[in-house]
């Protein structure tokens, strides 16, 4: 019998969002027996009450859940801190979780999908992230004919409605202490960045607190420990905060658009039982790497603004393709 992992939901100053999530999380068929722990962050200044009191409205009103918990923060503890002190709160008293954020809008497979999947990979301990999310047919060169359900990807966590076990999240180091002796050992770091072309930038940036972040902590650990996400061949997420008012995510890429095709049959298998997972990983992964990518930023509404990050792009691509 499936368990039914409690729900993490996070959220700030985007009503709007907040109750479109929210929606969608109790359109899925496992809501009512699911617990949710809502995390509404503090405000940062006065400008921040207004909107973060239409939030508070919002949560207070919200019905279906088998149990709901809301923790309002007095003050604002930013993306980093408020996520990874919500999630270990949870885990004091469970085994495992679902997190999901306010610009997350989930399928209605979405949690059964997930605590399915918490509930058969819990004893396959490289097993780190169960996620939802895979990119929609329009922007991924996934391989035709794929026929599994799900996929595996190593050492890149994924925050966009995902899945965790008690035990990996303990062995994440959010202080990052071997980081100097990484830092030396471009062997490593190359191998680190097969995940993703920035993914040691993104590293040193945290370390040298220049972002505020949680989830490349969470890849590094898995790098350094052979851990895998295990994500749905199909969309079961999309992103809703590409715009203004996100902290991370502003770009012109579409992540709404498209609809969510019925995942309710899906079958889960260890990962030796799939019939190639390579060229579903790589796929994955080569977005990240995609010589077009940049074309299409180029062409993007908001090339003026992104104009200095798109020639810094090219550069490193140049030297990286000099180099390597």
């Amino acid at each position: 019998m499936t368990q039914f992992a409690p729900i993490a939901f996070f959220c700030f100053n985007r009503a709007d969002k907040t109750k479109m999530a929210l929606e969608a999380l109790l359109e899925n068929n496992s809501a009512q027996y699911s617990e949710i722990f809502i995390f509404c962050d503090g405000p940062r200044n006065i400008k921040d009450l207004a909107s973060i009191k239409a939030v508070h409205e919002v949560v207070d009103s919200f019905r279906g859940f088998k149990k709901i918990n809301i923790i309002k923060r007095e003050v604002n503890h930013g993306s980093q801190f408020s996520i990874i002190f919500g999630i270990q709160s949870v885990l004091e008293n469970h085994d495992s979780i679902i997190v999901v954020e306010d610009d997350i809008v989930t399928s209605k497979d979405f949690l059964n999908f997930t605590n399915q999947a918490l509930d058969f990979y819990k004893d396959e301990k490289d097993v780190w992230c169960v996620s939802g999310f895979n990119y929609p047919k329009n922007l991924i060169n996934f391989p035709t004919g794929y026929s599994d359900d799900i996929f595996f990807v190593r050492g890149k966590s994924s925050s966009w409605g995902w899945g965790t076990w008690k035990d990996r999240w303990q062995k994440i180091d959010f202080e990052i202490k071997d980081y100097a002796e990484f830092a030396k050992n471009k062997k490593l770091i190359k191998a680190f960045n097969r995940a993703g072309g920035n993914m040691f930038d993104m590293l040193r940036m945290q370390k040298e607190n220049r972002i505020n972040a949680w989830d490349i902590q969470m890849s590094y650990s898995m790098f350094k420990n052979g851990g895998y996400t295990v994500h749905s061949s199909k969309p079961l997420t999309k992103n809703i905060g590409f715009d203004a008012s996100g902290t991370h995510t502003i770009s012109d890429l579409d992540f709404v658009n498209f609809e969510f095709e019925n995942f309710s049959n899906f079958k889960l298998k260890k990962m030796s039982e799939l019939n190639n997972n390579a060229p579903a990983e790589a796929a994955y992964l080569s977005f990240h790497r995609d010589p077009f990518f940049l074309l299409k930023w180029a062409r993007s509404k908001k090339k003026r603004k992104n104009f200095k990050w798109l020639a810094v792009g090219f550069l490193l691509a140049e030297l990286l393709h000099l180099i390597f």
